[in-house]
């Protein structure tokens, strides 16, 4: 790490956000070099303009490249808006490089996981080898992932599923933000599943972009026909795309999902490359997400396996055991005269003893941080199994309401406040309770609001 680094580490959030507009999303501060985690969280969002997740910048600036490797892994994504000309992104990586995005599922997000940079002088930013998306799951996005102006990104063993009438499963192409756009170029797409219902591109590619472009080892399925492609505004059907020299030993085959919320193969699919040790773990057939735990995971095995979900190695059965050869039981004894047990002595009643609470917790905390309550100190005189019922003040957003053991985020405000919570401990025969109360103090407090003179603009830009 670098002596600049600081830590950021988000795990087990539940966000739900109602603003049906304009919504920033989770917006990863960047302003000096981080180390981010963004682990096991759970974000639920209806805007219709913004992102649900914004780990990175839409544009060079000063805090470009801030979050390089960062790793976000096993969060649950989901978009649950209206609006059906949105385009708001789902998880959102500008002007970084080197991101390790694993184990994601992401739910009807119009977008679904963005990788961007380029300057106007015609210049990208480029991914290492051993980085980049892997072992995702993408559910009805208009674009389910999305290369614009960087080289080198890595796509390998995710499950790409659409049931829409238009968008493109992936799309490579350049930053045309900018003045000089350079073309995305190097990026490699291995692995993994594309189920399309419709005839959409499995794959939109400008022609600038094809230089050292891998595809290959996927399986392709359409509802509705022969899967297809998109190379500079022209389609392009399976074979004429394998005319191109991609995806030659890629297969047309129907992975059989036992349904679409898991998107389980029926059966092994060993249509895939080895990778190496790097990419070797995927999905387990038992994945699922919530907000705290991560999905669980198998370690590919055998034929390397396509798409996010992978099977264990099938176990053989133990051999047969002969059984030993049947003994003659000896001669029955007779047993000894029956003793009378000595009389039942009923022991005296237990008095049972109230729980006592016992609460960590930080008397004040920074506006828009996550903070932790901890009562795992709390303690029953007579060893009962103690349970744990918080009541959390409205609007703050909890990763859990029932363990010893919470994390919050603070409210954004700009003057302090103070907010109130309740612990329940109860060892199933009573139930004590203690209020904590906890100051929210605004982040930068030593700066002064500024007076307004003028405000003039040129053009403007939606967020893209």
């Amino acid at each position: 790490m670098l002596p600049s680094q600081i830590i950021v580490r988000n795990e087990g959030l539940t966000v739900n956000n109602s603003l049906t507009g304009i919504w920033e999303g989770i917006n990863i501060p960047r302003a000096v070099k981080t180390s981010l985690t963004f682990i096991n969280n759970s974000v639920t969002s209806i805007n219709s303009v913004g992102y649900l997740l914004q780990a990175g910048d839409e544009g060079p600036m000063a805090t470009n490249n801030n979050l390089d490797g960062a790793v976000i892994t096993g969060n649950r994504l989901t978009w649950n808006g209206t609006d059906a000309a949105s385009i708001t992104h789902g998880m959102f990586i500008g002007y970084n490089i080197n991101y390790t995005v694993r184990y994601n599922y992401l739910d009807k997000t119009p977008y679904g996981i963005l990788f961007k940079s380029g300057t106007d002088a015609g210049s990208n930013m480029t991914y290492s080898s051993g980085y980049g998306a892997s072992y995702n799951i993408v559910k009805n996005a208009k674009l389910s992932l999305r290369m614009k102006g960087i080289n080198g990104v890595q796509v390998f063993n995710n499950t790409f599923y659409s049931n829409l009438k238009s968008g493109s499963v992936i799309l490579i192409d350049a930053n045309h933000d900018r003045t000089n756009p350079a073309p995305s170029t190097g990026a490699k797409i291995k692995n993994n599943i594309f189920y399309t219902v419709y005839q959409i591109p499995n794959i939109s590619i400008e022609t600038g972009c094809l230089t050292n472009f891998e595809s290959d080892y996927n399986v392709f399925y359409c509802e509705a026909g022969s899967p297809v492609f998109n190379v500079g505004g022209s389609s392009k059907t399976f074979s004429q795309w394998q005319a191109m020299g991609y995806d030659l030993h890629s297969v047309v085959i129907n992975p059989n999902f036992t349904n679409t919320t898991g998107f389980v193969p029926s059966a092994r699919l060993d249509f895939g490359t080895d990778l190496g040790t790097a990419w070797r773990t995927g999905l387990s057939i038992a994945a699922a997400w919530s907000a705290g735990t991560a999905p669980a995971t198998t370690d590919q095995n055998g034929k390397w396996q396509v798409g996010a979900v992978i099977y264990q190695q099938a176990t053989a059965p133990p051999p047969v055991v002969t059984p030993p050869p049947v003994v003659t039981p000896p001669p029955v004894v007779t047993p000894p005269p029956v003793v009378t047990p000595p009389p039942v002595v009923t022991p005296p009643p237990v008095v049972n003893t109230p729980p006592v609470v016992v609460i960590n917790f930080p008397p004040e905390n920074l506006s828009g941080f996550v903070s932790e309550l901890d009562a795992t100190g709390s303690y029953d005189a007579n060893n009962d199994n103690l349970t744990y019922s918080w009541v959390t003040p409205s609007g703050i957003s909890v990763s859990s309401v029932s363990g010893p053991k919470i994390r919050f985020l603070s409210p954004v405000i700009n003057t302090a406040q103070k907010i109130e919570f309740t612990l329940k401990v109860s060892d199933g025969k009573t139930t004590e309770s203690k209020t904590i109360p906890i100051a929210i103090v605004p982040y930068k407090t030593d700066l002064e609001f500024s007076e307004i003179i003028n405000i003039e603009a040129s053009s403007f830009q939606p967020p893209y």
